[in-house]
C-alpha cells in the first residue's frame, strides 16, 4: 500500500456515523463534513429506515476510536471532491492505519464497489477476511449485504 497522497491534519469534532465526520483542519481551522472514501457503514440516521442492523455497533466504534482525536485526511486522485449531499470525500488515517480498512476488518462496514479508489484492492481484500470470520455485521445481520447495491440490504435489515 505504498500510494503517494498529500496528507493534512485534522481533529475529529463529530462521528455524525460509521462513515461520516465533522473534522477541523489543524493548519487553517475550517471545519467540515467529511464522508469516509471506499467503504460504507450501516445507517443511523436513514430518515425512512432509522437505525439499521450494526449501524449504532458502527457509529459507536468510530466514535470510541476517533473523536477528539487528531486524523489524518486526504483526497484521492481517482475519486470526486464533493459527494451528492456536499460532504467532502476523504480517506481517514489514524495512527498510521486507514480507517477504512480498521472498518471493514471488523465488520463495522462493508468495502464500497461503486466508485474507485487507490485503496479498493486493500478494501475489497480486507473485507473477504471479514466475511469468511463472521466478523461484525458478518456474524450479527440475518441478510448479507450485496455490496453493490447497499440500499437494498439495508432496507431487507428493518423490513422497510
Amino acid at each position: 500500500m505504498s500510494v503517494n497522497l498529500e496528507w493534512r491534519s485534522a481533529r475529529v469534532l463529530r462521528v455524525v456515523d460509521g462513515d461520516t465526520t465533522v473534522l477541523q483542519d489543524l493548519e487553517n481551522g475550517q471545519v467540515f463534513k467529511t464522508r469516509h472514501i471506499g467503504y460504507n457503514s450501516p445507517e443511523t440516521h436513514h430518515p425512512a429506515r432509522g437505525v439499521e442492523c450494526f449501524g449504532s455497533e458502527a457509529s459507536a466504534n468510530l466514535n470510541n476510536l476517533i473523536a477528539g482525536k487528531v486524523v489524518e485526511y486526504a483526497f484521492d486522485p481517482l475519486e470526486e471532491k464533493k459527494d451528492k449531499y456536499g460532504r467532502w470525500l476523504f480517506h481517514l488515517r489514524f495512527d498510521g492505519e486507514l480507517i477504512s480498512l480498521y472498518m471493514i476488518r471488523h465488520g463495522l462496514a462493508f468495502a464500497y464497489r461503486r466508485f474507485q479508489n487507490v485503496f479498493k484492492k486493500e478494501q475489497l481484500e480486507t473485507e473477504a477476511a471479514a466475511k469468511a470470520a463472521n466478523a461484525g455485521l458478518w456474524g450479527a445481520c440475518r441478510v448479507f449485504p450485496n455490496p453493490e447495491h447497499p440500499e437494498e440490504w439495508l432496507t431487507q435489515q428493518t423490513g422497510g
